[in-house]
């Protein structure tokens, strides 16, 4: 047992570890790394990681990472959240991993992957991105990155997975619509399920993905009530929302003919949802004259709105869906129409303030001159002689 030569260029190790034997090659021909690298196996071995550690590459774990994408979330997002992993790997991250071992990969590697997306241009491999990427872009690519390794970790596969610091992203998008905006894309809106998208997400703020699961049966227009079930919502709690009368009106014809399980959102077939609508969405906001907009930004509004119109935090917070106030308040963007009714509340507050000292000053004055004027009582003792004087 030990390290032997097995030919040139390579070392073979062989140790007997909890009664099972291993074995194993190593491309080196420097025999104190071989022994390094037994001394390693043997450690990683006694605390139960995977003896292939050294042999995974980062395709195969994120390939493992890509099988279990999802997992738990409604189906139509879990189609979303593999799309996007799976476009990552094929468009970038393959390029710069794929022909790695795991066990390779330092943070000084996923530092060279930030530069290399940020300065768009050919890297040591020859291969070269498109344009370059955001931050936001960036950081997204290393995280699903990061989740194959720590997957890999937690399946015992590796010991540990590398770290890197994440760029510096721009402030969240203050893209949001007003009530013209709004009624100009009702307007163009013809079809029946995307002028149901429209209400609910301008009115309360869900989510895509939200709105695309709901079923006829969760749609109660007798108490005029909209359910959201758990496993529906992006951070797992269920919520209700009550029908406005505009939200009512569209609604009505949307569940028309349909049976409990057919889908709320749907085209001609009723039992087969929307799953994806970014042809129709482009053509809408170009015809209303907002290329720019995103359906998202429609959250957005709604949050802003809620606020403007008085509506509690923690119950704006409920109808949207947010489940902490720092994610929350990326939402509730502050336009200059708010900023100068804040400064007139303020104004007003001022004068306000003003007249209530105005006020106690003159009746302070009234006060001292009613004493300065008043009559004075001589008091006199029992002789008839002045003793004091009052006001």
């Amino acid at each position: 047992m030990g390290v032997y030569v097995a030919e040139h260029g390579t070392f073979r190790i062989e140790f007997v570890l909890k009664g099972e034997r291993y074995t194993k090659r190593i491309k080196t021909n420097k025999k104190w790394l071989a022994e390094k690298r037994e001394t390693e196996w043997k450690k990683l071995l006694a605390g139960n990681v995977d003896g292939d550690c050294y042999d995974y590459t980062v395709a195969q774990i994120y390939e493992r990472l890509l099988k279990s994408y999802g997992k738990g979330l409604p189906v139509d997002q879990q189609k979303a959240s593999l799309e996007g992993a799976q476009q990552r790997w094929d468009k970038r991250l393959q390029k710069k991993f794929g022909h790695m071992k795991a066990m390779d990969v330092t943070g000084d590697h996923l530092e060279a992957y930030q530069d290399w997306c940020q300065r768009n241009e050919q890297d040591i491999w020859s291969t070269e991105i498109e344009k370059t990427l955001s931050a936001a872009t960036i950081n997204r690519d290393l995280s699903a990155l990061g989740r194959a390794f720590q997957l890999a970790v937690q399946k015992k596969k590796i010991p540990s997975a590398p770290y890197w610091s994440k760029l510096d992203e721009s402030g969240p998008r203050k893209g949001f619509v007003n009530e013209e905006q709004y009624g100009n894309l009702v307007q163009h809106a013809h079809d029946l399920w995307l002028r149901v998208l429209l209400a609910l997400g301008y009115t309360y703020g869900c989510r895509r993905g939200e709105l695309l699961a709901l079923r006829v049966w969760q749609i109660d227009m007798d108490d005029r009530v909209i359910s959201i079930e758990a496993d529906q919502t992006k951070n797992g709690e269920g919520r209700q929302a009550v029908m406005t009368q505009e939200v009512y009106d569209v609604l009505v014809h949307a569940v028309a003919g349909k049976g409990p399980n057919d889908f709320l959102i749907s085209r001609a077939n009723a039992s087969e949802p929307v799953l994806d609508f970014r042809g129709a969405w482009d053509t809408l906001c170009n015809a209303a004259g907002m290329p720019w907009l995103l359906f998202h930004d429609l959250r957005r509004s709604a949050i802003r709105n809620m606020m403007r119109h008085g509506i509690s935090q923690s119950v704006a917070m409920v109808l949207s869906g947010h489940k902490t106030v720092s994610v929350f308040q990326r939402y509730n963007i502050v336009d200059l129409s708010t900023i100068r009714e804040a400064a007139k509340r303020i104004e007003q507050g001022a004068e306000r303030d003003r007249e209530v000292i105005s006020k106690k000053a003159a009746r302070k004055e009234s006060h001292q001159k009613s004493h300065q004027y008043a009559p004075k009582l001589v008091q006199q003792d029992g002789a008839g002689k002045k003793q004091s004087v009052v006001n």
